[in-house]
């Protein structure tokens, strides 16, 4: 139900990988299978249909009897404030004009990222849109091990589990990658959240550069700031 190509433009001006699983598109470790979702609005409505969901009362929004009460479906979408131009509480609210279109009542609700850190802690949210960082050396056992630190989800799975371990014990490159195409597999079948890109993007100035901090995959900056630039004309 959700067009991420529209988001990825319109949003963040194209200045993102798309990837539904942890790992960077078109990397080494990247598995081409885990890319099982695409946008369809006619697919998302028959699975909605055979989940029992529909507009019994005609107001635009589905609906199903549950226990004798008629519910609608709703739900809120919990995000917080990622930078000066609020990209991802827009990025929410297009998320829930695309839902909203398939008759899904969606609200989006902003906050600090203090208090997003509490809520997901506690588990008080229904749906959450954060980022998180990942470390240089693929390891995914903070978010899907069923014990794992930001596994926010509650997410369980032995088989997951399983190879969470035999990815730590891998003695080589190969069998390194075999583990990880598994658990990218696992990833998009049992949907313990659902990913939407990496972010990119390119540094250009005219003027001095110190003191570059956070900089993640491989300190690809480290020392920038001390390399001379010979203007050429």
């Amino acid at each position: 139900a959700i067009d991420t190509s529209v988001i990825a433009k319109n949003i963040y001006m194209d200045m993102v990988m798309e990837s539904e699983v942890p790992v960077i598109t078109g990397s080494w470790l990247y598995e081409p299978q885990s890319a099982v979702y695409y946008k369809s609005p006619e697919r998302a409505l028959m699975l909605l249909k055979e989940a029992g969901w529909g507009d019994f009362n005609g107001d635009g929004i589905l609906d199903k009897v549950v226990d004798g009460v008629l519910v609608q479906l709703e739900f809120t979408i919990t995000t917080c404030v990622d930078d000066a131009a609020n990209t991802r509480a827009h990025a929410a609210e297009l998320i829930s004009d695309q839902l909203r279109t398939l008759g899904i009542s969606i609200s989006v609700s902003t906050v600090s990222k203090s208090t997003l850190q509490k809520r997901l802690k506690n588990g008080d949210f229904e749906m959450v849109l954060c980022g998180m960082n990942l470390s240089v050396m693929p390891d995914l056992t903070f978010l899907l091990n069923s014990q794992g630190r930001m596994n926010y989800s509650g997410y369980s799975s032995a088989d997951m589990n399983s190879l969470l371990r035999q990815l730590y014990d891998a003695k080589d490159e190969t069998s390194f990658k075999a583990v990880m195409s598994q658990i990218q597999l696992k990833i998009a079948e049992d949907l313990p959240f659902l990913g939407l890109f990496f972010r990119k993007g390119t540094l250009m100035t005219t003027s001095q550069v110190s003191g570059l901090g956070a900089i993640i995959e491989g300190d690809v900056f480290k020392g920038f700031e001390y390399i001379e630039f010979l203007e050429t004309r």
